[in-house]
């Protein structure tokens, strides 16, 4: 199970943690809750699909409306999530060109949710 982030090697190398890293909480789920491991992957690969786009700024509205979700490959056991922008300039944004988004998008809604899931995982464990 995963989450590709495609055109990444244009991306600075923090994404390469973030996208690590966020992949690394799907598989613990993937591994503590096999029976919901492919709903609660496809339920967080939409709200990071959300985010991403909503924390992307706007001014004509194409590197919002350029974003696209598909899934790459797609068993009952397994699913690969893949989210892109093919609007040329969307990797300035994501390095902070913008001063709506200067953190950019992918690497703080990526951080974001992972620091989510292990909350979360910590309570299931905790319960």
């Amino acid at each position: 199970m995963g989450i590709l982030i495609e055109r990444a090697e244009e991306l600075p190398a923090q994404l390469d943690a973030a996208e690590s890293q966020f992949n690394a909480y799907l598989e613990r789920i993937a591994v503590q809750f096999p029976q919901q491991a492919v709903d609660v992957f496809k339920l967080k690969a939409a709200e990071v699909f959300a985010r991403i786009k909503n924390r992307t700024p706007v001014d004509t509205g194409r590197a919002r409306a350029g974003w696209q979700m598909s899934a790459s490959v797609e068993t009952p056991t397994f699913t690969e999530i893949s989210i892109s922008n093919q609007v040329n300039y969307v990797v300035w944004l994501e390095v902070g060109s913008s001063r709506q988004a200067p953190q950019g998008m992918l690497r703080v809604t990526l951080n974001e949710m992972s620091y989510e899931m292990h909350q979360e995982l910590a309570a299931l464990a905790g319960a």
